[in-house]
């Protein structure tokens, strides 16, 4: 908050300074004045949030001032100072519109109750306003917006929960979160409806993103000694014995100002649970003490699939589903080599299906699964991520007319993987070390089209989808599909389709 100061007694107005500056850091004299026509000057230049003048002042008054500076459009909050013979005064200049009067000798404890009164006025106002809700479901909400909108400052959050909720600015704060994305609306009543009293002394706020399908407990002792894991145990164990998808993270801030950060931490925690992490909750330190390896990819298991669908076997497809599942819960590997190999495992198996119109499951008929893997948030999510592909699986028919090698198998699962890097014929033929010659010739033979030939048109079906089921700019879906020249991305749309990409947009809206 920025302050002015106007005061034509030279002790008073150095006092308040000093004041001021030994209250809190985000308090910020910047300028003062030690008569009203000085003072106007001084404000309709600098524009301050709050102006704390004398009443009685040579040259022009302090509600003089005031009265003009208001006539003027300047919209700054106004704290008057006073003595005793001066009360009259200060009882006009509130009728005036100022916020607040301080009586003189001016004490460090009054002047910090104003100015946080003050200063939690300016939060509301930079918000556009709290709802008129009840004080705990104002700051949820004020929660929600400081984690949603870029454009707040946490300081503000910070702020107003100091002064509404009890906190101290300058202590750590200790974050519980629970997490469920099938059973949110069940926990988050659960916890407010039962909110556990688990603190002896400190400040402590319950409260929920929605949108991230969490609930957090936010607290502050007096000592840094907090046993979370306990606490978290007593919720899993009592309160939400029943629901078995929920996941509890932890962390820790330095002050209110990091919530923010400190949401973004559980975040990342929370999908270390994906991993063969041991322990309550997910949090740094059993990360740390996880013995953490880096995941090789299972090429033994990506050949079995391989193999499976190629012979179109529904069981063996199964099998390798549940195995790489096995394989990759079994030791405390990072949960994105996880989702990403899952992707590519997946994708392959899409991919083959694609390769061959006489099967009736295709990566555009199957986005959900691929999303599901990728927004995966827990071990539980994951699980049920790769069992909603096998239940796709088991409703495959398959009528079988055409097979391929293993080789032109393997090089279909390639480009379907590779095709937005535009991965070349010689590089897949040294990845399955055979020539390039030979690649061409069987790919062509089989397939019934030549490599760059069946890379455009899949890249041009792959951009007809984003066409139709994405908002994503021509040029975006260019880059996606593996074309970095958008003119170029659009001469060759129209040579395969007829259309422009605009045109077919809008000719296949949401298809």
């Amino acid at each position: 908050m920025r302050i002015a100061v106007v005061e034509d007694e030279q002790n008073t107005l150095e006092g308040i300074i000093r004041l001021i500056a030994k209250l809190d850091d985000r308090y910020q004299v910047v300028g003062k004045a030690e008569n009203g026509q000085d003072g106007y000057t001084l404000i309709r230049e600098l524009r301050p949030d709050l102006v704390i003048t004398d009443i009685m002042m040579p040259i022009l008054s302090g509600i003089d001032m005031l009265n003009r500076l208001h006539a003027e459009g300047c919209l700054h909050k106004a704290v008057v100072l006073t003595g005793y013979s001066e009360f009259e005064y200060a009882k006009k200049a509130l009728q005036l519109g100022v916020r607040d009067y301080l009586e003189k000798p001016i004490t460090s404890d009054d002047l910090k109750a104003v100015l946080e009164k003050i200063d939690h006025e300016l939060i509301c106002e930079r918000l556009g306003g709290l709802p008129h809700f009840p004080p705990v479901a104002q700051t949820e909400h004020l929660i929600r917006q400081t984690v949603l909108r870029e454009d707040l400052d946490p300081a503000l959050l910070s702020s107003h929960m100091v002064h509404a909720n009890g906190f101290l600015p300058d202590r750590a704060v200790q974050l519980l979160q629970f997490y469920s994305r099938n059973d949110f609306i069940q926990m988050e009543q659960i916890i407010k409806d039962k909110e556990p009293a688990i603190l002896v002394s400190g400040s402590k706020f319950v409260f929920a993103l929605p949108s991230d399908h969490s609930i957090h407990l936010l607290l502050q002792t007096e000592s840094d000694e907090l046993d979370l894991d306990g606490i978290a145990v007593h919720i899993l164990n009592n309160e939400m014995a029943r629901i078995p998808s929920v996941v509890a993270s932890r962390t820790q801030i330095a002050n209110l100002s990091g919530l923010k950060n400190g949401l973004s931490q559980l975040k990342r925690l929370r999908r270390w649970s994906i991993s063969n992490i041991q322990s309550t909750t997910m949090n740094q330190e059993a990360v740390s003490k996880a013995g953490i390896r880096q995941l090789q990819y299972p090429e033994h298991l990506d050949n079995r699939m391989v193999l499976a669908v190629a012979a179109s076997s529904e069981e063996e497809i199964l099998r390798v589903l549940a195995d790489w599942v096995a394989f990759l819960l079994e030791r405390c590997y990072p949960p994105h080599q996880i989702i990403d190999a899952t992707i590519r495992l997946v994708s392959g198996l899409l991919g083959q299906y694609a390769a061959n119109p006489d099967h009736d499951l295709a990566v555009s008929d199957q986005p959900d699964w691929l999303q599901a893997i990728r927004n995966a948030q827990t071990k539980y999510e994951f699980i049920e991520a790769v069992n909603l592909g096998a239940s796709s699986v088991r409703t495959i028919k398959v009528q079988r007319n055409k097979a391929y090698s293993l080789a032109v198998l393997k090089a279909l699962q390639l480009i379907h993987a590779g095709y937005q890097e535009g991965i070349h014929l010689e590089e897949i033929a040294d990845r399955l070390h055979i020539t390039p010659e030979y690649l061409s010739s069987l790919f062509t033979k089989e397939v019934g089209q030549t490599y760059s030939s069946y890379m455009k048109e899949y890249r041009i079906q792959k951009a007809k989808e984003l066409l139709s089921r994405s908002g994503m700019k021509t040029f975006e879906i260019a880059q996606s599909v593996g074309y970095p020249d958008a003119k170029y991305f659009s001469r060759v749309f129209r040579e395969a389709s007829g259309l422009s990409p605009g045109e077919y947009r809008r000719l296949h809206p949401g298809k």
